[in-house]
């Protein structure tokens, strides 16, 4: 399988003032203008300041698809938490797409999601970069 390169797209977010409080936040990062498959969807998330592994108090972070409403909840990767792993200050660590959740359909968002369990330290940023590609394999809509 190829895709045109001219079809492909990015999107980024950057909130250098992020504060952690919210126990479930979502954020509309972009929004597709033609569908796309969510299985070829290349994201990389990350935090300013850095972030300690915690089992019991850490933040997860990946991308839903947020329909075309952008309040959708589906996940199209698997989210990085800092359970186990710290985040690094400015180290992007990769979102495992997801290979089972539906396409995005043109004029959905991109949502990032901000999970926390327990009481997560501050940190200077939270941001996210996805890469993808326009259409669906062999042009199904």
């Amino acid at each position: 399988m190829s895709f045109n390169y001219m079809n492909a797209q990015t999107i980024a977010f950057n909130d250098v003032s992020a504060t952690l409080g919210a126990a479930d936040e979502r954020i509309n990062v972009g929004r597709v203008s033609q569908p796309v498959d969510v299985s070829a969807i290349k994201t990389v998330v990350g935090v300013t300041g850095g972030l300690a592994a915690n089992g019991s108090n850490y933040v997860a972070l990946g991308p839903e698809d947020g329909g075309s409403a952008g309040t959708g909840t589906t996940d199209i990767g698997t989210a990085v938490t800092s359970a186990s792993t710290a985040f690094t200050d400015l180290t992007p660590r990769a979102v495992t797409a997801s290979t089972s959740a539906g396409d995005l359909d043109a004029d959905d968002y991109i949502n990032l999601h901000i999970d926390e369990t327990g009481s997560v330290s501050a940190v200077t940023g939270i941001y996210m970069f996805s890469e993808y590609v326009q259409g669906l394999p062999g042009g199904i809509a």
